[in-house]
């Protein structure tokens, strides 16, 4: 049957409104992925209004040839060649006191999810992520890192993400408690299980001001910047302190005129202000020759909404990343990184434009049940991040998209001092990363066992494969 048959006959079993083609205005916001070289262009989006539409047509689509994408709004960069399944619809946002659990739909984005959630329960917080243009659905099937993870864990966690409604591809519905070893699946896998409608996440009651914001600091400070943070993370984490460290190139911050690019940290510390500046806080930051102080007290969606032009870069360029989980940072490493960039910077053209590196220190912490009580497997300790990106030009040439992949490719065994494999972090993976040394390790032919019992043609793709025999 042609395809033209099919989508005639999918938009048979929705309704108008649910399936949007590529002439319609909402194509593109609906189908616009992070990466703009993972665009498979698809013959068409559906846009599912409810559960039982979401099951009709993945009951239907499972019997076809038909290739499948499923987009929440993750980094990952869903994408189909036929069929997407745009899960923007699913964007509820339920709280329960009395159990203190919020029911969050799956497919809105974190900015949409704290306009809701401060309305309806100021004084509560999730483990909530900390980019608002960034998906509920794509962030937590990756993991999910918010700024109370030192404290709580991943979102994903059995602690933070208590259970998850799935369509199954044969359109089955179920609450993923109901089968133990697929909620343990869910964790960390990028959706290779079925379709995430909608999360229950535990609530916490938490104070409803905290200080951080950006502390820019010229590059010449660099090596006092490594001794700052080195010093910093020596010392017993406190799980109520975290930060980003970005390189900033000068012409991304043209609004403040400088001579030169900047080291920018984003601070964030929920123990307030006085805390925030004094020596077990930021004041090795702050006391930084020529740094410039934007922090302030802010709600935790003011904390999201520092990142509100993050979503300016969807789409515009190919991009390819390699995200390290690293359970110790010390100066050699961040120094190794330093030259890393310095050294992809300087290539010529889009490739050393777009080459970017960002560092997130006590960004989780160990599971509160159990590592291994989730299905990514993560290292021992894990706190700290480095994210290398790299990236062209959409349109580019084969040798300089080739140059790009191999910088983030190889950029971790450059950077990481270890014998083994280094280990990624699951929300970023690429094709050339190894899923089974690199990131599930030993939970890897579990996996494959789940995959087969609920994906076995791999309709819904992911990071784990089921080999037919």
């Amino acid at each position: 049957m042609s395809l033209a048959k099919y989508i005639e006959e999918l938009g048979s079993i929705l309704g108008s409104e649910e399936t949007i083609l590529p002439s319609s205005d909402l194509y593109r916001v609906e189908s616009l992925p992070w990466a703009a070289q993972k665009d498979l262009k698809p013959a068409v989006v559906i846009r599912p209004t409810s559960i039982k539409s979401l099951s009709k047509a993945l009951a239907y689509l499972s019997k076809t040839d038909l290739s499948l994408g499923i987009r929440s709004q993750g980094v990952g960069s869903a994408s189909a060649k036929d069929i997407l399944i745009s899960m923007t619809a699913f964007d509820e946002v339920d709280f329960d006191r009395q159990n203190e659990i919020a029911t969050v739909g799956a497919g809105q984005s974190w900015g949409q999810y704290y306009e809701k959630i401060d309305k309806i329960a100021p004084g509560y917080a999730t483990v909530s992520i900390r980019t608002p243009c960034v998906g509920v659905g794509g962030s937590i099937l990756g993991g999910g890192y918010s700024w109370l993870s030192s404290e709580y864990g991943l979102t994903s966690d059995p602690a933070n993400m208590l259970d998850a409604q799935v369509v199954k591809v044969d359109g089955t519905v179920l609450w993923a408690s109901e089968d133990p070893e697929l909620l343990w699946g869910i964790r960390a896998t990028n959706g290779a299980f079925g379709v995430i409608s909608r999360f229950k996440l535990r609530a916490r009651k938490y104070q409803l001001e905290v200080w951080g914001g950006n502390i820019l600091i010229p590059r010449t400070e660099l090596r006092a910047v490594v001794r700052g943070i080195a010093a910093m993370v020596a010392r017993p984490p406190n799980p109520k302190v975290a930060f980003y460290l970005f390189m900033m190139r000068k012409e991304q911050l043209t609004h403040m005129g400088p001579k030169e690019d900047m080291l920018m940290v984003h601070a964030f510390d929920a123990l307030g202000e006085t805390h925030g500046r004094s020596g077990d806080g930021f004041k090795w930051a702050l006391d930084c020759p020529g740094a410039v102080d934007t922090t302030r007290v802010v709600s935790l969606s003011g904390m999201a909404k520092l990142q509100d032009n993050v979503g300016k870069a969807k789409g515009a360029a190919n991009v390819w990343w390699a995200s390290i989980a690293l359970s110790r940072m010390d100066e050699a490493t961040l120094l190794r990184a330093f030259d890393w960039y310095d050294n992809a910077a300087a290539l010529p053209g889009a490739v050393g434009k777009r080459a970017s590196l960002f560092f997130e220190f006590f960004t989780t912490r160990d599971s509160l049940t159990s590592n291994t009580d989730s299905a990514w497997p993560r290292p021992r300790g894990f706190q700290h991040k480095i994210t290398l990106g790299s990236g062209t030009d959409i349109g580019a040439c084969l040798e300089d998209i080739e140059v790009a992949k191999m910088l983030v490719k190889d950029g971790p065994g450059q950077i990481v001092n270890t014998s083994g494999p280094v280990q990624i972090v699951p929300n970023v993976m690429e094709d050339f990363h190894d899923p089974i040394a690199q990131v599930y390790r030993e939970h890897y032919p579990r996996l494959q066992e789940l995959k087969k019992r609920y994906d076995p043609d791999n309709k819904l793709g992911g990071p784990i494969r089921y080999l037919h025999s």
